[in-house]
């Protein structure tokens, strides 16, 4: 069985470590044996035949090199998990436990009426070179 890239190990283990600290689910697309077996082994859903999974929103699930669009990512998600919130993000970006804190926030806003109740949040990524 091949190996798991570090960068995607990382962020996997990431995912672990947020479903047993937060109310976090993580949903990971993927077909490389190695990525099933890990996910398998932390607890975190794996979607292995997202080509042929039809989706009543989406003409496609796919585009013409068999990846999972990000609309489909969605509704899958929200297919399998009932939440405020959703997110997508690369196997090789990892994110900050910060990111609770300001989805908190969020809520907080939105029941003061302060922002609306769909929001859309963009991180900011930023490159030394």
């Amino acid at each position: 069985m091949q190996t798991i890239d570090m960068d995607v190990r990382n962020t996997l283990v990431m995912m672990g470590l947020f479903q047993k600290q937060y109310s976090f689910r993580a949903i990971v697309f993927s077909r490389s044996p190695s990525v099933i077996v890990f996910c398998r082994e932390h607890h975190i859903t794996c979607i292995t035949d997202y080509a042929s999974l039809p989706s009543p929103l989406l003409t496609h699930s796919s585009n013409p090199f068999h990846m999972p669009l990000i609309r489909f990512f969605l509704l899958q998600a929200q297919h399998l998990f009932p939440s405020r919130y959703y997110g997508y993000v690369n196997s090789d970006i990892l994110l900050s436990s910060s990111l609770f804190a300001v989805l908190s926030q969020c809520t907080a806003l939105q029941m003061q009426g302060t922002i609306r109740k769909r929001v859309a949040l963009h991180p900011r990524v930023h490159c030394s070179l």
